[in-house]
């Protein structure tokens, strides 16, 4: 390759960015308008569409009561393990700790997507009831 390929790749790189931004940017300039169907591009401009989000129940109750506390946990959680294990890690020399090692990068390598199907064929399969402790 010489060195004027990256120039000519830069058309191709644009158009690929602007053509995964083009749907955001359309829903974003949607939501700020004044009709319950689609209309783009928006004929005004408003925050109704926000307002009755964020005033709805559903959303306080799910956003409060679910998502913050189990984000606040598992947070929590993830960082006193985390941080316990990484010193084990560095400090003390045991049989196995390469495997640990391996053990804990390995989210790094499996697409979420992937783990999470695999987990919620694994906890249905054991019929777990849905909880803010399953969720963490």
């Amino acid at each position: 390759m010489s060195a004027r390929s990256p120039r000519l790749l830069l058309p191709f790189v644009v158009a690929a960015y602007l053509g995964l931004l083009a749907p955001l940017v359309i829903v974003v300039a949607v939501s700020f308008g004044p009709s319950a169907t689609f209309e783009f591009p928006p004929r005004a401009v408003t925050l109704h569409w926000f307002e009755a989000f964020f005033v709805s129940p559903a959303f306080v109750t799910a956003f409060f009561r679910v998502s913050l506390v189990v984000g606040l946990l598992a947070a929590a959680l993830a960082t006193v393990l985390g941080t316990s294990a990484a010193l084990g890690l560095v400090r003390f020399r045991f049989f196995g700790r390469e495997a640990v090692e391996t053990f804990f990068l390995a989210p790094l390598l499996v697409p979420e997507i992937l783990l999470g199907a695999a987990l919620y064929l694994f906890y249905a399969r054991l019929a777990v009831q849905a909880s803010i402790w399953t969720l963490l």
